[in-house]
């Protein structure tokens, strides 16, 4: 189509570069002038994380909109872009548009006493900016700032609301500031370049490009040309890409574009989604893993996926202003490889008295958990991180705020679990190579990669001119059946190529091996009942055991319980964030329920205590038993106990119990995690029926 839109140029004289310039225009920004964030997902209120006082102080309501802070928006998005920057959509400049679109993370308010009769407030507020495709719901750039504006009121200032207008005043002048500063930093570090493509070939009904990861084309992209047309890249070498069509017809000699911002070295990695936390009300889920994924920055083994959960709210602004239909958009943006989960139970809080009689020693401890996982739901790497912050109180009651001492807590639990995402998590890649086709395909697996249920793709390699190294193309997607002597069955599911190709030896399966392999047959889950017959009982008992099997476990972990549906457990609650961020079917398939379970098995019991009613302080002896029951359908299949005692000193007689919570937590988990690491793959030898297990 474009050679012969380029011979009609020439027949009519026009400058045949005409369409080659087209695509290599800059990408343009729309600005959509809205303030998301500010109601719930199913539009019926307002979110927990955002405060009445916040949405009067913008001007907002369920009616009427942030003028002010729009207007601002606005103004300060026309100066910093005023070169880039379209009013409006056309067939002209659709193709490479960008939307613009703020969203308020959070904006709270803790107010907290003191005895001299006033209140400190604390008004922190985070917006994040992104920039957005409107054709996949790519993000190909965003920014997450947070602003903290404390004041000190009067305590009868605030009971008689002549507060109010200050407070108003505060919210206002914190969340302009911060729209001034994120348009600022998003015009300085915004920065995206054009990766342009030629296509050599359509091997298998397929699209091969001549560049591939040396200039910044990734898995999930897409490339187009100066109508539409385009491919969504489904594998890419180091100098080539193989795609498959979205949009239009696309003919070999053909040039596409895309826009990216990502660093090659960064294109290499798999790609991970952060999705929103389980944290507690003073801790947004979002703004949680906004936090983590930019302490990450591309420090980590995997890049991070930005999601736009306000994506499908600005496909309806630029159909309803711009004239551009939703049937237009792709909506078929591609799942990426992991997924990152994270938990942050609600903190302890005690006190220790101290030797002079007017202060004590508040102590607030945070806990928090981390894993990754595959599309499968298989739980990667696990890791904890326990942080603890000290305070002295003063006579009167005089100390740090609670509420701002929480906020540094969570910051430090963040920042410790992506150190150790940093340091612990790394990736190959194994090429297996098919040795048996036919009507039963086998690949050889000695590095026992691959465990059964696994979805893998089977490739096919290629000689294609001018490209230099073996083209990969996809032929198969494949699941794996039992791993049987270093041998892999793999079964057939939906083949990629069309039409159907027939599966051939020296075809190869890629794959990301995180760590050493650990080739079993077996997989297991977390059992749905738990054994815990001790004195004293654990807050977050079953997050705990969770976390700890699946850091323990040398059996394929799955991320749920035997009591869930295995149909992407870890999507399950994301799916509806998922879909309106332009991710198609985030769902679709299924994953057997495992036959082999855990069983965590808990007893704390408190053997002595002996206190000194002087210090306020005891001593306290703990018996802890920790271990796991493993079930092979419902079946005992081995056994693993471990008992430690623990002398617990300087423990305070006030807050006994919350002391001793902490402390027992903090040593049954190793105890858990080493239980598990005895007990499973001598059990998991030991079976003999090893295709019984489902997955």
């Amino acid at each position: 189509m474009l050679r012969y839109a380029l011979l009609v140029m020439m027949w009519l004289g026009l400058p045949v570069l005409a369409a080659a310039e087209a695509a290599a225009k800059p990408p343009a920004l729309l600005l959509v002038p809205a303030i998301y964030g500010l109601k719930s997902d199913a539009g019926t209120g307002k979110p927990a994380h955002i405060h009445d006082d916040f949405l009067r102080a913008i001007g907002a309501s369920a009616t009427t909109r942030p003028e002010a802070v729009i207007a601002r928006l606005r103004a300060r998005f026309d100066e910093a872009f005023a070169l880039e920057k379209v009013e409006r959509i056309t067939p002209a400049n659709k193709y490479r548009t960008y939307a613009v679109s703020l969203e308020v993370l959070r904006a709270d308010q803790y107010q907290v006493s003191r005895p001299d009769g006033t209140v400190d407030i604390y008004l922190p507020v985070s917006l994040r900016l992104y920039v957005t495709s409107l054709l996949s719901g790519e993000v190909l750039y965003s920014r997450a700032l947070t602003s903290y504006r404390n004041r000190n009121e009067l305590k009868e200032d605030l009971l008689s609301g002549a507060a109010a207008t200050r407070i108003d005043a505060d919210y206002l002048h914190n969340v302009l500031e911060l729209v001034d500063r994120v348009i600022a930093e998003t015009r300085q570090q915004f920065q995206p370049f054009q990766v342009r493509a030629t296509v050599v070939g359509r091997p298998l009904g397929l699209y091969v490009v001549d560049r591939g990861m040396d200039a910044g084309i990734g898995k999930g992209t897409e490339l187009v040309n100066a109508s539409g047309a385009g491919i969504r890249i489904l594998h890419t070498g180091k100098t080539y890409a193989v795609g498959e069509a979205t949009l239009g017809d696309i003919q070999s000699g053909e040039e596409l574009a895309m826009y990216s911002t990502a660093a090659a070295a960064d294109i290499v990695k798999p790609r991970a989604l952060v999705m929103n936390a389980d944290t507690p009300a003073d801790l947004p889920g979002a703004y949680a893993a906004v936090q983590f994924a930019e302490n990450l920055g591309n420090r980590v083994a995997f890049t991070v996926v930005p999601v736009n959960p306000d994506f499908q709210s600005v496909l309806q602004f630029v159909a309803t202003t711009e004239g551009v239909q939703q049937a237009e958009v792709t909506q078929k943006r591609v799942l990426p490889d992991y997924f990152v989960r994270i938990k942050i139970p609600e903190p302890e809080i005690y006190q220790l008295p101290t030797s002079k009689g007017f202060s004590k020693v508040r102590v607030l401890v945070g806990s928090a958990w981390a894993e990754l996982l595959d599309r499968q739901g298989r739980v990667v790497y696990v890791t904890q991180a326990s942080e603890q912050i000290e305070d002295q109180i003063l006579e009167g009651g005089i100390a740090f705020e609670s509420a701002d001492r929480r906020k540094v807590l969570y910051g430090n639990l963040l920042k410790t679990l992506g150190e150790q995402f940093i340091r612990d998590v790394s990736f190959r890649q194994d090429s297996l190579t098919v040795t048996t086709a036919g009507e039963q395909v086998q690949v050889a697996d000695p590095q026992r990669s691959v465990s059964a249920g696994q979805s893998l793709r089977l490739y096919r390699p290629l000689t294609l001119a001018p490209v230099t190294e073996p083209v990969l193309v996809p032929v198969w997607d494949m699941t794996a059946q039992a791993p049987v002597a270093g041998m892999v069955a793999l079964e057939r599911q939906l083949p990629v190529a069309q039409p159907e190709e027939k599966i051939r030896k020296g075809d190869v399966v890629l794959l990301q091996v995180s760590g050493a392999g650990s080739g079993e047959a077996q997989a297991a889950a977390l059992c749905p009942t738990l054994q815990d017959k001790g004195a004293i009982a654990l807050r977050d008992v079953r997050a705990l055991a969770y976390f700890a099997i699946g850091s323990g476990s040398r059996l394929p972990f799955l991320g749920g319980d035997t009591s869930l549906s295995y149909a992407f457990p870890t999507l399950s609650s994301e799916r509806d964030r998922l879909q309106r961020s332009g991710f198609a079917s985030p769902l679709a398939g299924t994953v057997a329920s495992p036959a082999l379970c855990y069983q965590p098995l808990i007893k704390i019991d408190e053997l002595s205590r002996r206190c000194d009613d002087g210090s306020g302080l005891c001593e306290v002896e703990l018996q802890i038993a920790a271990g796991v029951n493993l079930l092979h359908q419902g079946q005992p299949a081995g056994r693993k106990i471990l008992q430690a005692k623990s002398q617990l000193r300087n423990v305070p007689q006030a807050d006994s119990a919350t002391f001793i919570q902490i402390q027992a937590s903090q040593k049954l988990y190793p105890l858990l995690v080493d239980s598990v690491r005895q007990l499973a793959l001598p059990a998991a030898d030991a079976l003999t029926q090893p295709t019984a297990q489902g997955n």
